[in-house]
């Protein structure tokens, strides 16, 4: 099942037009403000995106090009931002991950003769590159945390769509048990969860908002998710909203305090998402029957029960159709996997976990590929200052999380998050880099991302 190709009610025309009018205003609002065009250019293609999701009834019909209007709002978005984005040393930060991948797909593609279908998943990882860079050179030019308190408005305009959807009636079958699913009027539940998760993070990170607010931001966040009824999205943002209010109530005490109340904190927190559990516990009760099976829940096909075919609406079913397909592949076609996209015409419903996914189309190769690119990020991250590294942890860990369970690198709204993330994350890397460089004894001076040696005193220093 193709996300984009699920039918949903959408907003009325009358509600729609108004709403994506307000939409548009809002980012290029938000854009002027910037003061740098990458962030303006961000800020526009954020806001872009949950336009055209709002609008699928009409954008993800066929342009005349034979792309999807969508498609084509992605690719144009690409192309433009290669125009936007300016060369300078340190960009391998993000390319440097991200080539194996790459790499990797092309050949799979040309090896399996399939190079037109390969072109989808190759313009996806592009348009994530350009993303990160831009996101990466953004914060160079205004600050992480003043980047992201632009895009938060943003970021939260889903959230509006769903509140304007509840009055107008619509809903959405979100499971195979089907509860329903609040929406706001988007096309499936996975691609506008991944939205919301996206504000969680923007939300996190928007250091110049004052705590209450964006406490009060993130718990309507966690509301919105819990209405739009996608297990995986509320599991995934779970680490990193977590992490964010521990770190956040922790430092409004005193330094000698914050261990103690650091435990407590952690306590309340725990209680917390031990309470949505429990309340809840109808729709997670799956994860402790995956807990207790382990690797056992992939089985050939034929064997599963029905029982087993209901398991987290069906995942390790579907799991195991992928992984013994690729089992029975040719020995190069193991390594270097099916081909980019090749499950769509051969199997009738994606694989709902990108390593699985990675496995069938671009096989083991693939797969260490996007581990690299998984554990490059995530290792900059832990380079990262002290006072942001945890945060940063958390939010690649939740997207690892979200990997498991769905496929948020399979759609542009997940390629949105990751790239923020990546660019987020690059850029505190290197910022750790220059604190170190600073820190040299007086006389040494420090080298900054260009090459050029300044003295200690005014060594280039971030932009926050």
């Amino acid at each position: 099942m193709n996300p984009e190709k699920v039918s949903a009610v959408g907003l009325p025309v009358w509600a729609l037009l108004p709403a994506i009018l307000l939409v548009l205003l809002l980012s290029a609002y938000q854009a002027r403000r910037a003061g740098s065009v990458p962030a303006s250019f961000l800020i526009v293609a954020v806001g872009m995106r949950s336009a055209l999701a709002a609008a699928h009834v009409y954008t993800y019909k066929a342009s005349p090009l034979g792309l999807s209007w969508n498609a084509l709002a992605s690719v144009a978005i690409c192309a433009a931002g290669l125009l936007v984005i300016r060369r300078r040393p340190g960009l391998g930060r993000i390319v440097m991950p991200l080539a194996p991948i790459i790499l990797v797909m092309a050949v799979s593609a040309v090896a399996n003769g399939d190079i037109a279908q390969a072109s989808s998943a190759l313009i996806k990882f592009a348009y994530f590159g350009v993303l990160a860079v831009l996101a990466y050179q953004a914060t160079d030019d205004v600050g992480a945390a003043r980047l992201m308190g632009l895009l938060l408005p943003v970021a939260l305009i889903p959230l509006g769509f769903q509140i304007l959807g509840v009055p107008l009636g619509l809903t959405k079958a979100g499971e195979i048990d089907g509860s329903a699913s609040y929406i706001g009027g988007f096309n499936h539940e996975a691609a506008y969860s991944m939205l919301l998760v996206t504000a969680v993070l923007v939300t996190c990170f928007a250091d110049r908002v004052r705590f209450p607010i964006r406490l009060a931001l993130l718990l309507w966040c966690v509301a919105g998710l819990l209405a739009a009824n996608y297990r995986t999205s509320i599991l995934g943002a779970a680490p990193l909203a977590a992490v964010t209010l521990l770190v956040a109530l922790t430092r409004l005490f005193v330094p000698d305090q914050r261990k103690l109340a650091g435990a407590f904190v952690a306590a309340v927190v725990a209680l917390g998402l031990t309470g949505m559990a429990v309340t809840s516990q109808e729709r997670f009760a799956d994860l402790g029957v995956i807990y207790e099976k382990g690797f056992d829940i992939i089985q050939p096909p034929t064997t599963l029960s029905t029982e087993d075919r209901r398991l987290l609406s069906g995942r390790p079913a579907i799991w195991s159709r992928y992984i013994y397909a690729w089992d029975e592949g040719e020995a190069w076609q193991k390594v270097v996997g099916f081909g980019p996209e090749s499950w769509s015409g051969v199997m009738d419903i994606y694989a709902h976990n990108t390593l699985v996914s990675a496995l069938y189309e671009i096989g083991i190769v693939g797969v260490l590929a996007m581990l690299i690119l998984w554990g490059g990020f995530l290792g900059m991250a832990a380079l990262a200052p002290p006072d942001i590294r945890w945060k940063l942890i958390s939010a690649h860990l939740s997207f690892i999380l979200l990997n498991m369970a769905t496929m948020p690198m399979w759609m542009i709204e997940g390629m949105i998050f990751y790239a923020l993330l990546c660019g987020l994350t690059a850029h505190y890397a290197a910022r750790a880099r220059r604190s170190q460089r600073d820190s040299r004894p007086a006389g040494s001076g420090a080298v900054d991302l260009s090459g050029r040696r300044y003295p200690a005193d005014t060594a280039r220093r971030s932009g926050l």
